[in-house]
């Protein structure tokens, strides 16, 4: 069980509701309402696209997204800390990651695999909803242009990154948009807490724990963890291994180590060295 950011709300208005609802006589007011919003073309009536948008990403990279390999895509993207993946990289991260599969056969599981038992492969597991990626909660007066479709600001944001707004909550409140392309939503969503009428921009955070890779990039060095994860994941893997390894630019494999939480608890040195993995994973 995974809970989106968005059922928190909902969670919330239920509430608000529950706790406001005695005394009243009316039923219009629907605080934990939720409405699909006709998908459309993203960002309809912007007829371009400033040159401080066209700054966030490259026009180039971002036209290649969704790639292939997905895998890939989001590791060289939050490696990078690019709002989209280089493509160079993620050429590089694709062609490491089959090499790491193909010499480590305990990183691949079983594709019909037990999600209860330790044989599922390790993949990338995302910080976001990949279909619903972003909410963005709005004041009285951007909720009123949102239900008569009058919003504008955010016209060039969507168009550019593929944004489109698909559900509203809380009587339009929130929205939440989801997009094709494969984009660092940490980093979009500052740039809609800057629009006018726009009260909060946050990523539909996931709950929960399950299987991940991450990876680090010092100078030439890609150092990837493997993370497999078992024991009460929803609420956060009781027990976890993770595996290491690192390719230099010649493209020569070394294995870091193995290390599980569960029989040692002293972290190994490799771990503790790969800083960003080590906080991300743990």
């Amino acid at each position: 069980m995974k809970l989106h950011l968005i059922t928190i709300l909902i969670t919330l208005g239920l509430l608000l509701a529950v706790g406001g609802c005695q005394g009243s006589d009316s039923d219009d007011n629907d605080d934990v309402s939720t409405a699909e919003m006709t998908p459309g073309t993203p960002g309809a009536g912007a007829d371009s696209v400033s040159e401080e948008i066209l700054a966030l990403a490259d026009e180039s990279d971002l036209a290649l997204t969704p790639r292939a390999n997905f895998d890939a895509e989001y590791l060289a993207m939050e490696a990078s800390g690019e709002m989209v993946a280089p493509q160079q990289l993620y050429e590089r991260v694709v062609t490491e990651l089959a090499m790491i599969r193909e010499q480590n056969s305990e990183v691949n599981g079983e594709e019909n695999c037990d999600l209860t038992a330790l044989n599922c492969p390790i993949t990338v597991r995302t910080d976001w909803s990949s279909d619903e990626p972003l909410v963005v909660g709005f004041d009285e007066e951007g909720q009123t242009k949102i239900e008569s479709d009058t919003y504008t600001d955010w016209n060039e944001l969507n168009q550019f990154f593929r944004m489109n707004p698909i559900q509203t909550i809380l009587n339009s409140s929130f929205v939440i948009l989801g997009s094709d392309a494969v984009v660092n939503i940490e980093k979009l969503s500052q740039e809609y807490a800057k629009l006018s009428h726009i009260t909060s921009a946050d990523p539909n955070y996931l709950a929960g724990d399950s299987n991940d890779i991450c990876l680090s990039i010092e100078g030439e060095v890609h150092s990837y963890i493997f993370n497999e994860g078992f024991g009460d994941c929803p609420s956060g893997c009781i027990s976890e291994t993770y595996y290491g390894f690192s390719i230099d630019a010649d493209g020569n494999l070394t294995q870091l180590g193995t290390w599980s939480n569960s029989e040692s608890s002293e972290e190994p040195e490799w771990f503790r060295n790969l800083t960003a993995c080590r906080e991300g994973l743990r």
